[in-house]
C-alpha cells in the first residue's frame, strides 16, 4: 500500500532514493540544484546546494 506524503511544492525532483528510513532527493531548475536527506515526510535534515559553476 502506497502512503502520501508532505512535499515541498516548490522542488522540482530530479531523482529519490530512500536508504535506511532516510529519504534522498535531488532537486533542481536553471541555478537553484541541490540534494536533501532526512526522514519521510518531514523536512530535510540536510541540504547542499551545487555550486553555481556546476548548474546550466
Amino acid at each position: 500500500m502506497f502512503e502520501a506524503l508532505p512535499h515541498d511544492s516548490e522542488a522540482f525532483t530530479e531523482g529519490l532514493e530512500m536508504a535506511d528510513n532516510t529519504l534522498y532527493e535531488s532537486t533542481g531548475l536553471s541555478g537553484a540544484s541541490s540534494v536533501r536527506a532526512g526522514p519521510p515526510g518531514k523536512p530535510p535534515t540536510v541540504r547542499a546546494t551545487h555550486p553555481r559553476a556546476l548548474v546550466r
